[in-house]
C-alpha cells in the first residue's frame, strides 16, 4: 500500500463540502484514512476543531450539503 503524506491545504470552500468530499472518497474507497476527523483537521481545516468536524459529519449522515451535487458531479464524471 502506498502512503502519502501531504502538507496542510487550506480549504477555501464551505466546511461541510470538504467533509462531504472526504467522506465520499473514503466510502467509495478511493482513499483510506485512519482517524478521518483528525486527518481532515490536519490537512484541510486546520482552524477547525475535531469536534466541529465530527458534528458536521454527523449532520451529513442525514442530509447532504446544499452544494453536494457539485462534488457528486465530479464523481460521476470519473466513473
Amino acid at each position: 500500500m502506498l502512503t502519502l503524506y501531504i502538507k496542510a491545504i487550506k480549504w477555501k470552500g464551505r466546511k461541510n463540502l470538504c467533509v462531504y468530499l472526504i467522506n465520499r472518497l473514503t466510502e467509495d474507497e478511493y482513499i483510506t484514512i485512519g482517524y478521518s476527523d483528525e486527518a481532515i483537521k490536519n490537512h484541510f481545516l486546520p482552524s477547525s476543531s475535531t469536534s466541529t468536524i465530527a458534528n458536521i459529519k454527523l449532520k451529513l449522515k442525514h442530509n447532504k450539503p446544499s452544494k453536494a451535487s457539485e462534488v457528486d458531479d465530479v464523481f460521476d464524471s470519473l466513473l
